[in-house]
This record gives C-alpha cells, sequence and structure tokens, in this order.
C-alpha cells in the first residue's frame, strides 16, 4: 500500500503496528531517490519507536538548495538502528503478501469475502514517455510463478499472461483460488518507430539559476 508523508504523520504506532485510519501496517518499505526531511523525521521516529523500516536505498533531499545537515544525521541514525533493513529479505518474521512479482505489478483488496489481486500484464511496468505508436505490440505469453501469504497458508500460483491480457482472481477465506474473466482483445497494434530521437521540446529541465 502506498502511503505519502501526510499521512505517515497522521498515523498512530501502537502494539507493534502502524495505524492510518482503517488500516494498518507492519513494517514501512521505502525505495524512492529523494524524500522531504519532514518525511524524514518522521520515519526517524517511527524506526526510534521500533517499528521495522526496510530502506532500499538511501533517499537524496530533494530540491537545489544547500544540502541541510540534519538530513545525512537522520539518515546516519536510521541505518544504525537494528530493525532498519536494506533488504526485505533482511526483514525479521514480515513475509510479503505476494511472492515472484518481480516481472510484474498487482493491486490488492481484502474484503470481508477475502481477497481480490490484480496483476497488471508485465508489458504495463515501468512505461516512460515519450511513448511509441504499437509499443504494446507482442506474441509472446509469459509464465510466472507466485506464491500468496494468506490467512496464515502459502498458495502457490502459476499466471500464465496471454498477450496484452492482465489476471483478476479472487481469494475466498478458506484459501479457494478463482480466477475471474477480464479480457480483452484489442485490435492487433501497428507499431510505428519514432521519427524524432532525444529529448522532446516538452520535456524541459528547471533551471538551476
Amino acid at each position: 500500500m502506498w502511503i505519502n508523508g501526510e499521512f505517515l504523520r497522521k498515523a498512530d504506532f501502537k502494539n507493534g503496528r502502524l495505524y492510518v485510519g482503517d488500516l494498518s501496517f507492519s513494517s514501512l518499505y521505502i525505495d524512492v531517490k529523494y524524500m522531504d526531511i519532514e518525511s524524514l523525521r518522521r520515519v526517524a521516529e517511527l524506526a526510534g519507536e521500533g517499528f521495522p523500516v526496510c530502506l532500499k536505498q538511501i533517499p537524496s533531499k530533494p530540491g537545489f538548495h544547500k544540502p541541510n545537515p540534519e538530513f545525512g544525521l537522520l539518515i546516519s541514525k536510521l541505518q544504525k538502528r537494528g530493525n532498519v533493513k536494506s533488504t526485505w529479505n533482511a526483514m525479521e518474521n514480515i513475509k510479503p503478501l505476494i511472492s515472484g512479482t518481480d516481472n510484474f505489478d498487482y493491486w490488492c483488496r481484502s474484503t470481508a469475502d477475502g481477497l481480490t489481486i490484480f496483476f497488471a500484464n508485465p508489458k504495463s511496468q515501468h512505461i516512460t514517455f515519450p511513448l511509441e505508436y504499437g509499443q504494446s505490440l507482442t506474441n509472446k505469453m509469459e509464465n510466472f510463478a507466485v506464491e500468496i501469504q494468506y490467512q496464515g497458508n502459502k498458495i502457490p500460483m502459476k499466471l500464465a499472461f496471454n498477450p496484452y491480457q492482465s489476471l483478476l482472481l479472487k481469494i475466498n477465506k478458506n484459501g479457494k483460488v478463482t480466477f475471474i474473466d477480464i479480457s480483452f482483445i484489442p485490435k492487433t497494434p501497428v507499431y510505428q518507430p519514432r521519427i524524432q530521437k532525444g529529448r522532446e521540446l516538452w520535456e524541459v529541465e528547471r533551471s538551476r539559476n
């Protein structure tokens, strides 16, 4: 679940979990290039209270102003704490909801009936601009093995992504898995490479003056 600095500041840490509204979290996973100092202060505060943090990469302070010495000090304190790790595998007794998803993205919703999980087609991952016409063109099926942690059980799954297709499945409280048909068959894309190479006129950089 993505969460921003504003919600981190509103969150309450009690009984080993972080509560934000109706949601609760057992750990915080950070993998960003930049972080504002207010958010970093809150992360350091939560880590100081014992909340597990996975700091996948060391963030930098955004903007072009002179570095704030406090920023580096907070990072240093975080790195020295025993409950702050640099890899997810090093996190103690915290298993991901789904493992084996490096090549595609997913979203999950928990309801009274169980879990609903949407797995996005791998070609949708890391889309960047500018786009090329028909860049989704493919005739390749991709297969992946994942493992879902639910209700204290491990559920191994085989996911087969047909061209242009994503997947939707439901898991009930008893662990029964049902795939929901969300098939959408588009017209075959016609690929056209970009004529212009390099930076577009609208891709401007902020002045450093």
